[in-house]
């Protein structure tokens, strides 16, 4: 569209930076001729994406802001010229940013605390939560769960996040709220929530839960979609007799993250049929949602996005040698019910 449009300036949620590259190279995306200014905000590019992207679309500026809806305006931004330092960025015009102990003191550059951010703009307030103000705002100031340094020439280098939260498509998500979630659940005694890198949302969500029940039987997914949008719901729950705990008698992390890898690997595919096996092995490919893809999942909710819509269909008009509209992606996202439009399409002349 932004070739055909003539386009000079777009935005776009980070997630959608993965998708943009791999469509880019493979010819699914046109090159927009006039595109002079692309901006990506929600969270932080890679800077092999970041890279990337400048390296293909020659005379455009990529530009990734970091913010906070809680933080108005205020945010800081990575061009292709620094993008090498990794995430984090300048300051944008109009913002000022500092660094948080967790004592709650200022700190000097070159020490480790919360990145906060600030802007002209008064303060904004949560309409409900009115409890979370205080940890969110600080005389004018935003409060990021995210823990940086301030270099000597103003610029905030990323070093982590709040262990208690996970950004999800640019979104955040308190692990905790999902945990307590999980723990309604009555057929659940004890849960653990952690969060794995996605390649296109950044993050997603998995949990291990200690229950004598299978997965299908918890429909944990169903049972979460009560309290927590989509995003916030595990992409994956692992059922166990225990959960492994450290002496302390806390969640033991990594053998958590063992637990969830062991269950993906041992996850077999479905018996699917043609078409439906067809396209779960190109979704696969696609969104590489570090699973496998059966017959109830949705494309969106495994990742997907407009970008890696078009690189799908691209694959699927190579497969089967007729014309796809892009638009049967959001009519049917469903993978069964997308292979049945693709076996309509096909057999009609």
């Amino acid at each position: 569209m932004a070739a055909e449009e003539g386009i000079e300036t777009a935005v776009l949620p980070a997630a959608v930076g993965t998708s943009l590259l791999r469509s880019l190279d493979s010819g699914a995306a046109p090159r927009p001729p006039r595109l002079r200014r692309l901006r990506f905000i929600s969270d932080a590019l890679s800077p092999e994406v970041h890279r990337g992207l400048a390296d293909r679309l020659q005379n455009c500026r990529i530009i990734n802001s970091y913010g906070l809806t809680e933080g108005g305006d205020a945010h800081l931004v990575v061009t292709q010229d620094d993008c090498h330092l990794g995430p984090g960025g300048y300051p944008a015009p109009g913002t000022e940013a500092r660094i948080l102990s967790e004592e709650g003191q200022w700190l000097s550059s070159g020490a480790e605390g919360y990145i906060c951010l600030r802007d002209a703009q008064a303060p904004l307030s949560y309409l409900t939560h009115t409890d979370q103000a205080t940890a969110t705002w600080r005389d004018g100031w935003t409060v990021t769960a995210d823990r940086g340094v301030m270099a000597a020439d103003g610029r905030i280098h990323f070093t982590g996040r709040n262990e208690s939260l996970a950004r999800v498509g640019g979104r955040t998500v308190s692990l905790p709220q999902v945990q307590s979630l999980l723990e309604r659940h009555p057929a659940v005694t004890s849960a653990a929530v952690l969060a794995v890198e996605h390649p296109t949302l950044g993050q997603v969500l998995a949990a291990v839960v200690e229950s004598s029940e299978s997965a299908e039987a918890l429909k944990m997914r169903r049972f979460l979609r009560e309290w927590l949008p989509e995003h916030a719901v595990p992409a994956v729950t692992v059922p166990t007799v225990a959960i492994p705990r450290l002496r302390t008698g806390k969640p033991n992390p990594e053998a958590i993250r063992a637990l969830v890898r062991a269950h993906l690997d041992a996850e077999p595919r479905d018996c699917l049929p043609g078409t439906q096996s067809m396209l779960a092995t190109v979704w696969e490919r696609v969104l590489r949602p570090g699973r496998r893809v059966g017959p109830d999942d949705d494309f969106f909710e495994l990742g997907g996005d407009s970008m890696a819509a078009v690189e799908v269909m691209v694959c699927l008009e190579s497969e089967y040698g007729v014309e796809i509209p892009v638009d049967v992606m959001f009519a049917a996202s469903n993978l069964a019910e997308l292979a049945a439009e693709l076996d309509r399409l096909v057999r009609t002349p």
